[in-house]
């Protein structure tokens, strides 16, 4: 049976708060501690298997349930804004994101709303006039071009 990982990089995501990580936790840690296999269950039911085949089945699908939520938090994600100053400026979270390129002229314009069409990490990601994105930009990595650089890279 997969293990859902506790330590899982989307644990850091801030869009949620600690009482939610808590007890997603408290459950992984549960289902973890369970026995994994049909014979463990077996001897812990007394040897009834109907009993211990259920309730192997029941754990095996709240444990794919747990990983499918941690699968649908966004992960920690880092921000790097190229184009807009002479070097590539990198924010930690959004509100850094948002503040840093109002000292620019750029203004937040809403979150993202094609969140069908992007990788988990550009979901809901803050979007600006003046200058595009988000864009894919590695694995945890939010990219923002102006239309120079991006049709810089573009050829």
């Amino acid at each position: 049976m997969p293990k859902v990982a506790a330590n899982d990089p989307r644990w850091k995501a801030a869009a949620y708060g600690d009482s939610v990580k808590e007890d997603l936790k408290k459950a992984i840690d549960a289902i973890e501690y369970l026995p994994s296999g049909v014979a463990e269950f077996v001897a812990a039911h007394g040897g009834n298997k109907a009993l211990a085949e259920i309730n192997a089945k029941k754990i095996r699908k709240a444990e794919e349930l747990l990983g499918e939520v941690l699968a649908s938090l966004p992960a920690a994600i880092e921000y790097v804004v190229v184009g807009v100053d002479t070097k590539t400026m990198k924010f930690k979270t959004r509100e850094e994101l948002i503040h840093g390129l109002e000292k620019f002229g750029i203004k937040y314009r809403g979150e993202s709303s094609m969140s069908s069409q992007f990788k988990p990490e550009l979901r809901g990601q803050p979007e600006f006039d003046k200058i595009i994105g988000p864009m894919y930009g590695g694995p945890g990595v939010a990219r923002y071009e102006t239309q120079e650089v991006y049709d810089r890279n573009a050829i």
